[in-house]
């Protein structure tokens, strides 16, 4: 069941890039 695999990476991805912006605005 690869969907599963891809539709978690996708989360996966959307987190790191959430996570990402909130970084970089707490370390400025």
């Amino acid at each position: 069941k690869s969907w599963a695999k891809e539709q978690l990476l996708a989360e996966v991805q959307a987190l790191l890039d959430g996570y990402g912006k909130t970084f970089h605005i707490s370390f400025k």
